[in-house]
C-alpha cells in the first residue's frame, strides 16, 4: 500500500521522537504554534504554561515548542494530534471550525459587545457545550480566551458602511465568518494564513479582519494601513490537546495540565487587553497607519445590516446562536 508523503513524515516523526528516549523517560510533549516565538501567545506558553507544568510535575512533563508554522499548517498539525506526533496547539475558534462546524457560531457578527462578554459566554454551560464538540475529533479544549473584537484593516480608507460594499476581504474557511462578511455587503475571500500577506500585496484582497496581535507582529498593516474599529467579530482562541494523549497521563498530571491551561488563559486575556489599544496607538503614531472609530449611530447601521447572517442559519443553529448572544448581551 502506498501512503501519502505527509502521512509517512508524521509516522517518521513519531518514531524518531520515541526511539531516542532513555529507558523510563517520558516522551517530550510537542507543541505546534503558527506565530513567531516573540509573539505573546508563544512567549506566555513558555513562561506560564510550560514553566508551571514542568515545575509542578517535578520534571515528569517536558515540552518542546515549535513556532513559525515549523510543524506545518493547522491541517497538518491536527493530523499530527490524531497520529500522536503532536500533542498540543493554539488556534482560533474560527480556524478550528473546519474540524467542528459547531464552532462557527462564534464567528457570527456582533455576537459579543465586549471582551468580558466573550469570557462569560465561553465559560457558560452553553458555550462549553459548543467547545466540547471537538471531543469527537480526539481533541480536548484546555483553555479559551478572547484576544480582541476584530477591526477591518484595508488598503483604502473606510468611513462608513457604503465604503465596504463589494470590497474583497480575506476570511477564514469558517462558513459563519464568510456569512458575517457577506452580510455587511463585502465579498468574502477565504485564504490560508500563510497566503494573506501576498494576497494583500498583489491586490487579490483589499483587506482583512485580523486579530490585532497578528496584524502587529506579522506586518499586515504595512500593506493595509487603514484601520476601522468595526468590532464586528470576536477573535477567540483555544489551547487544544490530543484527548488520547491527555488520557494517557496520570490523574495528577492531567490536573496539572488543566490548571496550567487556566493560568495561561488568564495571562493571555490580561496581555491581550493591555496590548490591543497600545499596539494600534503605536502603529498610528509611528508607522503611518490611519484609524477611524465609527460613531454609535454608524455602528448601529452595521449591526442592523448584519442581522441577515442570523436569519440565514438553519433553525437549530439559529437557536444556539441567539442563546449565546443573549448570554453575551445580558438579554
Amino acid at each position: 500500500m502506498k501512503f501519502p508523503s505527509r502521512f509517512l513524515a508524521l509516522l517518521l516523526s513519531a518514531a524518531m521522537g520515541f526511539a531516542a528516549l532513555p529507558a523510563g523517560a517520558a516522551p517530550v510533549i510537542k507543541v505546534a504554534l503558527e506565530c513567531p516565538p516573540t509573539e505573546g501567545y508563544a512567549e506566555l506558553f513558555v513562561s506560564v504554561f510550560q514553566k508551571y507544568a514542568e515545575e509542578k510535575s517535578e520534571g515528569r512533563l517536558k515540552f518542546s515548542v515549535y513556532t513559525n508554522r515549523s510543524m506545518g499548517n493547522l491541517d497538518t498539525v491536527f493530523q499530527g494530534m490524531q497520529f500522536g506526533t503532536i500533542q498540543m496547539t493554539v488556534q482560533t475558534t474560527s480556524n478550528f471550525s473546519v474540524f467542528s462546524t459547531a464552532l462557527q457560531v462564534f464567528d457570527l457578527p456582533y455576537l459579543f459587545p465586549d471582551m468580558d462578554s466573550i469570557v462569560k459566554t465561553l465559560q457558560s454551560q452553553e458555550g462549553q457545550a459548543v467547545l466540547n464538540t471537538l471531543n469527537q475529533k480526539n481533541a480536548t479544549v484546555l483553555a479559551t480566551w478572547p484576544s480582541c473584537l476584530r477591526p477591518l484593516i484595508t488598503s483604502s480608507p473606510i468611513k462608513s458602511l457604503e465604503d465596504v460594499q463589494g470590497m474583497k476581504l480575506r476570511t477564514t474557511a469558517s462558513k459563519s465568518h464568510i456569512s458575517n462578511i457577506a452580510s455587511l455587503g463585502m465579498a468574502p475571500t477565504p485564504m490560508a494564513g500563510s497566503e494573506i500577506l501576498t494576497g494583500l500585496q498583489q491586490g487579490v484582497v483589499k483587506g482583512m479582519d485580523p486579530d490585532i496581535s497578528s496584524m502587529y507582529h506579522e506586518g499586515f498593516y504595512e500593506v493595509a494601513p487603514y484601520f476601522f474599529l468595526s468590532d464586528h467579530m470576536a477573535s477567540a482562541w483555544m489551547l487544544v490537546c490530543s484527548s488520547k494523549w491527555l488520557k494517557s497521563l496520570s490523574p495528577e498530571d492531567q490536573a496539572i495540565i488543566r490548571e496550567a491551561g487556566k493560568l495561561y488563559a488568564e495571562a493571555m486575556f490580561n496581555k491581550c487587553s493591555a496590548f490591543n489599544e497600545q499596539a494600534i496607538k503605536e502603529l498610528v503614531e509611528t508607522k503611518g497607519c490611519h484609524l477611524t472609530v465609527p460613531s454609535p449611530e454608524e455602528k448601529a447601521r452595521w449591526v442592523e445590516k448584519s442581522k441577515s447572517a442570523y436569519d440565514a442559519l438553519p433553525e437549530d443553529q439559529k437557536a444556539v446562536a441567539l442563546k449565546l448572544r443573549g448570554i453575551a448581551w445580558g438579554e
